[in-house]
């Protein structure tokens, strides 16, 4: 028997991702940058394991189009686990957030707009 279980994550502002990498090297900004300007979204996972020294730690990784690294079009379609990548086993990082691709943020505006 398979069970589905749901996860919850939020939905960061350039703000949140912002502050988020203020730690982070320029190059490493360079490369999300350059991924919001093709238009996708930047899923944030987490190091969930307690013990490890790595624990807390982020990775950030791209979604939305062809040229991403998740090959997933919407925040709905991400995996909870990130899934192992470039030669990295990444069972402990958990999605935390996502910021959302230029047209996920458009349709949640103009949503936003439309139940006011």
């Amino acid at each position: 028997m398979s069970i589905e279980v749901g996860y919850a994550y939020a939905r960061w502002t350039a703000e949140e991702l912002n502050t988020a990498l203020e730690d982070t090297d320029k190059d490493s900004i360079l490369i999300l940058e350059r991924w919001i300007d093709r238009g996708d979204g930047v899923a944030i996972y987490q190091n969930k394991n307690l013990g490890s020294p790595d624990g807390g730690h982020r990775k950030y990784v791209s979604y939305g189009s062809p040229a991403a690294q998740l090959e997933v079009e919407t925040h709905l379609d991400l995996p909870p686990r990130l899934p192992d990548m470039g030669g990295q086993i990444n069972w402990a990082y958990m999605l935390e957030a996502v910021y959302f691709t230029k047209a996920e943020a458009e349709e949640a505006d103009a949503a936003a707009k439309d139940t006011e």
